[in-house]
């Protein structure tokens, strides 16, 4: 069934600030088996496909059910989705033919009713990538805080007040409003870091510090900081510890398990 297929790919459009959905959207969309097209479909202009696979839909509405419904639906969920059209996430909750979650962590800590079949796939982090530096450094010091600023669930405050409490120099590299609390002795704002100078600035420190205030479903930068060899300074709130801990195998060809998981949810589709 998933030969000559023509997969509409809905998915939020990036508001400048490049995240870990957007990364993970792109990796999986490159990572497509042979035989399918996949065709970008932003608010307002979703047509015709076969099927459709939706990930993070703050912007679209309910208008895109009359071309969703009748046809295999994978939703791919990254986050607790507070955020979009309530009746939107209500349908495809019940409606999809694939719930996707990146953590059971992530399953136990979503609020919202899901009547659809569940799956589980970490987010696509390519850990060569993050290996490979390890062997161009001879030495590591310091902690690292590193991700996006645009919401306190984040925990930039949190990692701030460890900082002070600890009396140990943070490095803080990010964007978004939440670098204000980025202040005093122990805390440093050194701005935003490239993604394609991460893997190496990753190497250089000896920890990795990340504490959200929410349930962190699967966050792609303690899976980088891993990967990286630093030492994860963590809570109980993050997810991607799941993996990590249990089955970090499946860290390594995420791409592969997704595409897997995606297949055998269409194949056991009835024919229209």
């Amino acid at each position: 069934m998933m030969n000559n297929m023509r997969i509409g790919w809905l998915a939020d459009k990036q508001d400048g600030i490049v995240g870990g959905a957007e990364l993970s959207t792109m990796a999986l969309r490159r990572a497509a088996p042979d035989g399918i097209e996949i065709v970008l479909m932003q608010p307002g202009r979703v047509a015709y496909a076969d099927a459709y696979i939706v990930s993070n839909c703050k912007t679209y509405d309910m208008n895109i059910v009359k071309h969703l419904q009748h046809k295999p639906v994978i939703k791919v969920v990254r986050d607790l989705w507070i955020a979009g059209d309530p009746f939107l996430r209500q349908w495809l909750l019940a409606n999809s033919d694939l719930c996707v979650f990146t953590s059971r962590f992530h399953r136990e800590n979503f609020t919202f009713k899901v009547d659809s079949p569940v799956a589980f796939c970490p987010p696509p982090v390519d850990l060569e990538r993050f290996k490979r530096p390890q062997t161009n450094l001879a030495s590591r010091s310091g902690v690292i805080w590193l991700g996006q600023m645009t919401n306190p669930h984040k925990g930039v405050a949190e990692a701030v007040a460890w900082a002070r409490e600890n009396q140990t120099r943070v490095d803080f590299y990010g964007d978004g409003w939440c670098n204000q609390h980025i202040s005093g002795r122990w805390a440093k704002y050194l701005g935003w870091a490239d993604y394609d100078k991460v893997p190496t600035l990753l190497a250089s420190y000896e920890k990795f510090l990340f504490l959200p205030r929410w349930p962190e479903p699967c966050g792609r930068t303690v899976i980088e900081a891993w990967a990286a060899g630093c030492e994860l300074i963590v809570n109980d709130k993050v997810g991607a510890m799941e993996w990590i801990v249990q089955e970090p195998n499946e860290l390594t060809n995420a791409e592969n398990r997704f595409w897997r998981i995606v297949g055998d949810a269409l194949n056991a589709v009835p024919a229209a």
